[in-house]
């Protein structure tokens, strides 16, 4: 009920792993932007090819991550990750917000 907020449901909240699928985001994100002025994903849970794919399309990465959640080495291993896809990192967000995964 946000005047100028639309949001789409996380589904089962996982990335895909279909390999159809994730060929498939280019020209979701293509659509998406001619309509929308910002476009916000929730990658989480996604393998390293698939961030490399996502990578490529966006304009900007965040690191989105519950507070005490992740090692130092988890963290780095993400970082280092979005450095090689030549992500362009612009922050990090901590959140007390619970994660909760579907199995």
């Amino acid at each position: 009920e946000t005047p100028n907020l639309s949001v789409v449901p996380a589904g089962t909240g996982l990335f895909p792993r279909q390999p159809s699928a994730v060929r498939r985001l280019p020209s979701i994100i293509d659509e998406l932007k001619r309509q929308f002025s910002i476009i916000l994903f929730d990658a989480g849970g996604a393998e390293d090819s698939q961030v490399e794919t996502l990578v490529r399309w966006t304009d900007a990465s965040y690191l989105v991550l519950p507070l005490g959640a992740h090692t130092v080495e988890d963290l780095d291993g993400v970082i280092s990750l979005l450095q090689r896809c030549a992500a362009r990192m612009m922050g990090c967000i901590l959140t007390n917000v619970t994660v909760e995964t579907v199995s």
